[in-house]
């Protein structure tokens, strides 16, 4: 059980990678023809549309049935599909409003291309890749510290890259649509996540308040399962799962408002305001967009809703770089560091290679038979320049992820400078560790002093208080005991 808990987040990873796979193939293996709007599998229109397709102009309107292509009757978005698949230049479309009202509209038959395309499939698919990539990422650097943070972000990232991923073809193909609706279990992932990220709130990180969310949200995707191919029964589920990604978004909002101005440390307060932000630039519109588009508005187009989409893992992943919101700054720089580093030493080695053996083609031992010669002498020079050539990237790497930073020894004066020389330790302990973090790019940093320090005690001189922590392996005020010589640090803190 332990060995299938610990691979299933890799499973997990591994399944949506065959279904970004799959999707993609779906997508290019038969062009899309369409009479200027898209529908759901049960027939219905979809608001994943363009404010210039002729649809709308003739009065074709989100959540109409579609009842009859050329007087022919069909039912559902296959059937459908099938219809349009002739090579007419144009058809006439009878549909139904959720009033009972029924429309007759001719227009013009296309394949999908270009910027409809583009729109339409491109957009989100590169959107579920970025959530997928950023799920990874995150849970890959992560879970060494055991940080259920780690976990519930994979599952929130994956759910969304699966909603992405799959979205052209819920309004398409529909070989997928099953698992596209289970889009309203992002609501209790995402209030799980920011219960417990910046930080943990215990109001709000228990059962009580998790399992009836959780429990809400798979009866709504059990409901929309069961009515997949009615559109006039899918059509109050719809409405429900939007109403709940609403309350749910609201209560992101809300958990990250109260860590933005009452966290207990900067970081915190820095990490849940910049998500925040991100959060209430882009998620909103996308909420605003379901329900206009129901209402039938046209003033917040699908294609500003796509582009918000975008926006949001875009401004996590500048978060993760630039403000180090799930602390794996160093890890990112690290890994960039020496992937540049390695990729210049290959360039290196391969043009090495070439030249020696371009120059050594008029030096008969070296031209003729000594292949292996020219190998060796071109990996002791890759090898050679590896250092140097890391210690540029990393300049370079730093110029770009961390600008305006001052050499490491100066770094070092000006945190000397900033620690009290009286008075309340706790006063700067968070900024002092998260500064020395940054600067040694250590996985974690607890700012340690002896029980009591601040009231002159040291009746326990073994005994370590942790008064501020970067990385989640201690928490704040856990105690510890270790064997230290107090005497010889005169009493000062000490950066682990």
């Amino acid at each position: 059980m332990r060995r299938l808990a610990a691979a299933s987040p890799w499973i997990a990873l591994g399944l949506v990678l065959v279904l970004a796979g799959a999707t993609l193939w779906t997508a290019l293996a038969t062009p899309v023809r369409f009479a200027g709007f898209l529908t759901y599998e049960n027939g219905a229109v979809a608001p994943l549309r363009r404010a210039e397709w002729p649809a709308r102009a003739a009065g074709i309107t989100v959540r109409d049935e579609v009842l009859s292509v050329d007087g022919a009757a069909v039912h559902g978005g296959r059937a459908l599909q099938s219809a349009l698949a002739r090579d007419a230049a144009s058809v006439t479309i009878v549909a139904r409003s959720s009033t009972e009202l029924t429309r007759t509209a001719t227009l013009p038959v296309a394949v999908l291309r270009g910027a409809d395309l583009v729109y339409a499939f491109v957009l989100p698919y590169s959107i579920g890749l970025l959530y997928l990539v950023l799920g990874g990422l995150i849970f890959v650097f992560k879970r060494g510290a055991r940080d259920p943070a780690a976990g519930l972000t994979l599952a929130l990232c994956l759910l969304a890259a699966t909603f992405y991923l799959t979205m052209f073809d819920a309004h398409t193909s529909y070989r997928f649509s099953r698992l596209w609706l289970a889009y309203p279990l992002l609501g209790p992932l995402s209030v799980h996540l920011f219960a417990v990220f910046p930080e943990r709130r215990p109001s709000v990180a228990r059962a009580r308040v998790l399992v009836p969310l959780y429990a809400v949200s798979l009866a709504m995707v059990a409901w929309r399962e069961a009515v997949i191919a009615d559109a006039r029964a899918a059509d109050l589920p719809s409405l429900v799962a939007a109403v709940l990604l609403a309350i749910a978004f609201a209560l992101d909002l809300a958990l990250l408002g109260v860590c933005f101005r009452r966290g207990s440390s900067p970081s915190a307060r820095n990490r849940a305001k910049t998500t925040f932000v991100g959060m209430a630039l882009s998620i909103s519109v996308v909420i605003a967009w379901q329900f206009a588009a129901r209402a039938g508005s046209i003033a917040l187009t699908a294609d500003m809703a796509m582009l918000c989409s975008a926006a949001f893992p875009l401004l996590i992943t500048y978060a993760l770089l630039r403000r180090n919101l799930f602390d794996v700054d160093a890890v990112l720089r690290a890994s960039l560091i020496y992937g540049l580093a390695t990729a210049l030493v290959v360039a290196l080695y391969f043009a090495g290679v070439f030249a020696i053996g371009l120059a050594g083609a008029h030096w008969h031992p070296v031209g003729k038979g000594s292949a292996g010669i020219v190998a060796a002498i071109a990996t002791l020079v890759a090898a050679v320049a590896f250092h140097p050539l890391r210690l540029r990237v990393q300049r370079l790497v730093d110029r770009l992820l961390r600008p305006g930073r001052l050499p490491l020894a100066d770094e070092l004066a000006l945190l000397a400078q900033a620690l009290p020389p009286s008075g309340e330790t706790s006063a700067v302990a968070d900024e002092i560790a998260r500064r020395l973090q940054e600067l040694v790019q250590a996985r974690w940093v607890a700012l340690l002093v002896p029980a009591g320090s601040e009231s002159g005690s040291r009746e326990l001189p073994g005994e370590l208080e942790v008064l501020a922590e970067i990385g989640g392996v201690l928490a704040p005020g856990q105690r510890a005991v270790a064997d230290v010589d107090w005497r010889a640090h005169a009493g000062s803190p000490i950066a682990l």
